[in-house]
């Protein structure tokens, strides 16, 4: 461990040690909420700074510590969490549809058509478009590495060097989008699910996978609308030598299909259907009783199915999901991360706390003069600009700090807000900081960080804006909200 990391740790250790020791504790916190807020700003610290593998296993413990719920309570709040299982289950799908091919091949198709072949602004706008659509079903960090690749293959076909605008824009967008697909759609997306599971917790309110895709998606494809007119009236690359890629040559990166992707793309199909029709199949009278069981499976259990059912199934001989390989692949530290993340809220959210009421009451009477929806503007904004330098799981995790200011301004739907926040959290775009996918372009030959910072923000700004004037009314609509 370097100077940097172990200064670092001193210092989350003495935030401990003072919520601890020696914070005064007002009224209505209590000494157990006192040390919840230490554990909390503690783990917080070091995720900014550090890690966020082991700072989310010593949270665990540390809360347990506090005595505001026993040992067992805060292992069933964490790795005994639905949503802990389910990120991880979806992370081995996301593997197998990687391994199979299925993902390059979903990921090529539109680019790969006859009718983009010599028109150099529409293979740009496929391209995206294919980004975009493979960005709202897996895992940024994965997108971004697979159309990276792609993008490199069709610069090299087309004669694009380093340091030219077209392919620093081409592979900051790729992140870019990659990125605001993960708040669109809750499938494999982890700070959005959070956002779902802490709307359950703190209203009872079950968020469903249609439900939260008729905001997401349309304003998704608002915001895809967008930033294409940035790319293509900002920014204003030169995309002439597109006009050359040769279309033939991409179709030999995708793989031949084989049996294994086919039994694969069945079960890619099971799982969109139990994770977006049981709404629809409870108004069909004849097939209600299915729709019924499957939303009472949720939209933890499906996942669990399908990769148990492949992992079964065999091929030559083989798995279809080898599960020892696949959880090799696994991203267990935001599994870790994740598990952490969804005690915290929970015990945040306890009345044993105070927590909540004393935000109410020291930060609410500052903020409740606002207009309803001016406050979503300031909240949703100030997440928005958060997440550019801090882990969006983070950002999204100050649900629990705005939620319950919200909760006290009449005319202001918190449900709706709690989801915008969640969504809002994956818009990190203009910093390395922001998200592991931007890192990643970040540290390639073909992006400057100054042209992060030149665009992202703009990016950021027109997620706050689709959040605001698009999500936020039709969550409310499908959520309505009166305040006690």
């Amino acid at each position: 461990m370097c100077s940097k990391d172990k200064r670092n740790l001193v210092i989350g250790v003495l935030i401990w040690a003072f919520f601890w020791f020696l914070c005064p504790c007002p009224a209505p916190l209590t000494k157990e909420g006192i040390r919840v807020i230490g554990v909390f700003l503690m783990t917080v610290y070091w995720w900014t700074v550090m890690s966020v593998g082991w700072p989310s296993v010593i949270c665990l413990y540390m809360l347990a510590a506090t005595g505001i719920q026993s040992a067992d309570g805060i292992l069933a709040n964490s790795w005994g969490h639905g949503m802990t299982a389910f990120l991880a289950f979806c992370f081995i799908f996301n593997y197998a549809m990687a391994e199979t091919g299925l993902s390059k091949r979903i990921s090529l198709f539109f680019v790969t058509r006859r009718w983009v072949k010599g028109r150099p602004w529409l293979v740009m706008y496929m391209f995206f478009f294919s980004v975009f659509l493979v960005s709202l079903v897996v895992t940024s960090s994965a997108v971004g590495a697979m159309f990276l690749g792609i993008a490199e293959q069709m610069f090299s076909n087309t004669g694009y060097k380093e340091g030219e605008e077209l392919p620093e824009a081409t592979v900051a967008y790729i992140a870019w989008i990659a990125q605001a697909g993960q708040g669109m759609t809750p499938m494999s997306h982890a700070v959005t699910l959070l956002g779902i599971s802490l709307t359950l917790s703190t209203f009872g309110i079950k968020v469903s996978v249609l439900t939260y895709c008729a905001a997401g998606l349309i304003m998704g494809v608002v915001f895809f609308i967008l930033f294409m007119l940035c790319f293509r009236f900002g920014i204003r690359p030169n995309v002439d030598k597109m006009a050359d890629l040769d279309i033939d040559y991409l179709k030999t990166l995708i793989p031949k299909r084989t049996k294994r992707e086919s039994i694969v793309t069945l079960g890619f199909i099971a799982l969109i259907v139990m994770w977006v029709f049981p709404d629809i199949f409870e108004l069909i009278p004849v097939i209600a009783p299915m729709g019924t069981f499957l939303s009472g499976m949720g939209a933890y259990m499906p996942a669990l199915l399908v990769v148990g059912v492949l992992a079964v199934a065999h091929v030559d001989g083989k798995p279809v999901i080898n599960l020892a390989e696949a959880s090799k692949k696994i991203n267990w530290v935001s599994v870790y991360m994740m598990a952490s993340l969804m005690c915290l809220a929970t015990i945040v959210g306890l009345p044993e706390t105070g927590i909540a009421a004393w935000i109410t009451q020291t930060v609410g009477p500052m903020l409740s003069t606002l207009p309803p929806f001016a406050f979503v503007i300031v909240a949703v904004g100030v997440i928005g600009v958060m997440t550019n330098f801090m882990s969006n799981t983070v950002s999204a995790a100050m649900h629990s700090a705005l939620i319950p200011i919200a909760m006290a301004i009449p005319g202001c739907n918190p449900v709706s807000l709690g989801l915008c926040i969640a969504s809002i959290a994956n818009f990190g775009f203009a910093t390395p900081a922001a998200c592991p996918v931007v890192g990643m372009v970040a540290g390639t030959d073909w992006v400057r960080p100054s042209f992060l910072l030149k665009y992202g923000w703009f990016g950021t700004a027109c997620g706050v804006v689709t959040m605001c004037c698009i999500a936020y009314p039709i969550w409310s609509v499908i959520f309505p909200y009166v305040s006690a």
